[in-house]
């Protein structure tokens, strides 16, 4: 697509419902520095809405998703019907072939950290707020994700965090991906999965769902895990945990060891835990 076009949609973020919403949860210089990162735009296709550029590692636009979300929710918005649309059907582009990309990609140029892969934009754009360890991408749903997107991830380690619910689509998934990319990790996150609640997997939560519960100033710090070594609390959570047939320390700690930024959302959420389970 036109960088033209691309270029001028970098504007409008005072009417961007989508960027309102991240400025509830972050502060100014956060919004600012993702609004960058990823390349959002805004666009006029209705008042408010964004645009989610794709973006490939040799810099090119592939494709621009349009979408509207409520500013104080940050869902999007499906009622009277689903708000989203592409740039180049709204920009009547005659000839053109979409042939998406990984949104977020551009970002795995000249960057050696391991690949976190979401199905939404927005869960992309909040977790790398919160965990900036990975390079957070967005395949831009579960159906999107397939061996020729994930060929530009050749020879790296590769994590998929899938939405509730999408657990054992993403499992096959990763499988025949590397049967095809030897040279290429590719593992399934299990977090969710062990955590979520019945009422959250009716809802198919996602990984952001789970990280704007915390306050993202605190979000590194030690003190919000102190409390998790109160035995009283620890007590609690193994009898709830076994009850569930998980092996909460063993669970626990294979999370720590493979995520080491992760402990503090996990220890938080064994908290999580007790108190929707008491």
């Amino acid at each position: 697509m036109s960088t033209d076009v691309f270029h001028r949609s970098h504007k409008g973020y005072e009417e961007n419902l989508f960027v309102r919403y991240l400025r509830s949860i972050f502060p100014e210089l956060v919004v600012t520095e993702l609004v960058s990162r990823y390349h959002i735009g805004t666009s006029k296709h209705w008042p408010g809405a964004t645009v989610f550029w794709q973006v490939d590692t040799n810099g090119r636009v592939r494709a621009g998703k349009i979408m509207l979300y409520d500013p104080y929710s940050g869902t999007r918005v499906k009622k009277p019907f689903n708000h989203v649309y592409w740039a180049h059907t709204a920009l009547n582009l005659s000839g053109f072939k979409l042939e998406q990309c990984f949104f977020g990609e551009h970002l795995l140029e000249d960057n050696t950290k391991p690949v976190a892969v979401v199905e939404s934009e927005k869960t992309a754009i909040i977790a790398s707020a919160y965990i900036p360890d990975f390079v957070w991408l967005a395949s831009g749903g579960a159906s999107n994700l397939n061996a020729r997107m994930c060929k530009v991830l050749k020879g790296r380690m590769v994590y998929f965090f899938p939405d509730l619910n999408a657990y054992d689509k993403w499992q096959e998934k990763a499988a025949e991906f590397s049967r095809l990319m030897p040279e290429t990790s590719f593992q399934v996150d299990t977090l969710l999965e062990i955590f979520a609640a019945e009422k959250e997997r009716k809802k198919g939560c996602d990984l952001a769902d789970y990280l704007i519960s915390f306050n993202h100033r605190k979000f590194h710090s030690q003190e919000e895990v102190q409390i998790c070594d109160k035995p009283s609390v620890q007590k609690i959570a193994e009898d709830k945990l076994v009850a569930l047939k998980i092996n909460q320390d063993a669970a626990f700690e294979r999370l720590k060891e493979k995520y080491p930024n992760l402990c503090i959302l996990t220890d938080r959420l064994k908290l999580d835990i007790v108190g929707r389970r008491n």
